[in-house]
């Protein structure tokens, strides 16, 4: 087996060529479409990254709007109760005024009564003496 110096030349021209003609037909081509599609996957998630973001702050944004209907809410049921409990007072103190009131009558009428008998039973005692007496002596 020998070396010729010119199979040695054409082979390392053929290989300049072939790997000149795979530059432009293969290896360009390719590395292009790996480029785009590598910028698509990066696009892509650079968008979900973003609308994660977006959700979590559409997220954020209803609970904190929930949380203040919850409160808002609340404050009402607590000013409700409040009036509930004010207008129950009321109630409270208009009935042990009027029940004040008319004890005091109750007791101004017992006292007018008693007056009354006591002075009715002054008037008839010397009647009643008298017929004690009749009906003793009998």
């Amino acid at each position: 087996m020998n070396i010729q110096p010119s199979v040695i030349i054409w082979t390392i021209i053929c290989f300049f060529v072939l790997m000149f003609v795979l530059d432009r037909l293969l290896f360009r081509p390719m590395f292009a479409f790996m480029r785009a599609r590598r910028e698509k996957i990066e696009g892509a998630a650079a968008k979900r990254a973003e609308l994660q973001q977006q959700l979590a702050d559409k997220a954020k944004a209803e609970n904190e709007n929930a949380a203040a209907e919850k409160r808002s809410a609340f404050l009402k049921s607590e000013e409700a109760l409040a009036e509930a409990l004010k207008d129950a007072d009321d109630s409270v103190a208009a009935a042990r005024a009027r029940f004040e009131q008319e004890l005091a009558e109750s007791k101004e009428n017992i006292v007018k009564e008693k007056a009354d008998i006591e002075a009715a039973l002054e008037a008839s005692l010397p009647k009643l003496a008298t017929t004690f007496a009749e009906k003793l002596v009998s």
